[in-house]
């Protein structure tokens, strides 16, 4: 056998191999992807859980979120700041899930989710005019993002059961 041919097979070999070594190196990225992504869902679900902790374990905390939905200025100074900084670190998720949306990491099933939830806080006139005061604690492109649904003039009806309730609540304890 000629030496060239030698040379010719041993090239196709090597060509063989960097194809399989290539599409070997494309497969573990997009497993890195996949772990990614149900990462950052698994984070969200996290997040979203302690949030919910947050009115399981507080009556108190419930209604003062009821309250604000309505009205923040209206709050005590001490409401305002414990309301304030739970919906600086729920918003600071969202800001997160937003970059993970971004990136390609959070799939835009997910996202349309946590979207559909900024829509309905932010329609909330307390949470409004919380917003305006704290926008600027979050990153430009997810404030433009908020400023845009809140744009929106959307009307949120998915507190309002909960919002007549404890208006009825307070009228019988004889509160306002």
């Amino acid at each position: 056998m000629d030496l060239s041919i030698v040379a010719s097979i041993s090239q196709v070999a090597a060509a063989a191999g960097v194809v399989t070594s290539v599409l070997y190196l494309a497969r573990q990225i997009k497993g890195q992807n996949s772990d990614r992504s149900r990462l950052a869902v698994n984070i969200l679900v996290g997040q979203w859980n302690a949030v919910v902790k947050s009115f399981v374990d507080s009556e108190e905390f419930c209604d003062l979120y009821l309250r604000g939905l309505k009205s923040f200025h209206q709050l005590r100074p001490a409401e305002r700041v414990r309301l304030g900084s739970f919906l600086g670190m729920h918003f600071k998720n969202f800001d997160e899930m937003y970059h993970y949306h971004l990136d390609g990491t959070l799939g835009r099933s997910h996202w349309d989710v946590i979207e559909r939830m900024i829509a309905e806080l932010i329609s909330c006139p307390g949470i409004l005019e919380w917003w305006m005061a704290r926008h600027d604690w979050h990153t430009d492109e997810f404030s433009s993002l908020v400023d845009q649904i809140a744009s929106r003039n959307a009307t949120s009806t998915a507190y309002d059961h909960f919002l007549a309730a404890a208006s009825d609540d307070h009228e019988r304890a004889g509160l306002q």
